[in-house]
C-alpha cells in the first residue's frame, strides 16, 4: 500500500526504472556537510558516506560500474589508478523497495541522464518535501540538496 502511495506520488517525474536510479538518504546534516546513505537496484546493502565528497565519489563509481550513463569524458588523477574489472551486474532490488528507504533528514531519489562535461545532467526529487529539480551539474545538485535540508 505504502509504495503504491510513493509510486503514485512520484509518477511522472522520476524513471523508477531508469538502470541508474539512485536513492540517497540523508541521515545527518552539519554546517553544510552531509552523511547518509546511498541505495541502488544492484545491491541490497547501503552505500555509506560521511561527506558530499565522498557521497558523490561512490555515485560515479555506481555509474563506471554499470557503464550508464557513458562518460563523455575520462578523469585525470595526479597518480595512476588501477580500473577495476567490470563484471556483469544484474538487479536485485525492486524499485518499489529502492525507494522505500528513507533518510532520517531527508530521502532523494536521482536519475542522472547524461554525464556530459565531467559532470552530471539530470533530475532529483525530494521526496518529503515532494519537489522536483532539473540539474545540469553535480555542484547544483548539491545546492538543490543543501537548499532542502537547509530549508
Amino acid at each position: 500500500m505504502i509504495a503504491n502511495i510513493m509510486e503514485e506520488n512520484i509518477k511522472g517525474h522520476i524513471a523508477l526504472h531508469a538502470p541508474n536510479l539512485v536513492n540517497i538518504c540523508i541521515d545527518r546534516y552539519d554546517g553544510g556537510e552531509a552523511s547518509g546513505r546511498i541505495y541502488h537496484c544492484y545491491d541490497e546493502d547501503a552505500w555509506s558516506f560521511s561527506n558530499v565528497i565522498q557521497m558523490v565519489g561512490l555515485v560515479e563509481t555506481f555509474f563506471d560500474s554499470i557503464s550508464f550513463p557513458q562518460a563523455s569524458t575520462k578523469a585525470r588523477a595526479f597518480v595512476k589508478t588501477k580500473q577495476p574489472q567490470k563484471k556483469e551486474m544484474s538487479k536485485i532490488v525492486t524499485p518499489q523497495e529502492l525507494i522505500s528507504k528513507r533518510g532520517e533528514l531527508g530521502t532523494f531519489l536521482m536519475h542522472v541522464k547524461y554525464r556530459q562535461n565531467s559532470s552530471w545532467q539530470g533530475e532529483v526529487e525530494w521526496l518529503e518535501g515532494e519537489s522536483r529539480q532539473q540539474f545540469v551539474s553535480v555542484l547544483e545538485v548539491l545546492k538543490i540538496l543543501n537548499n532542502a535540508l537547509e530549508g
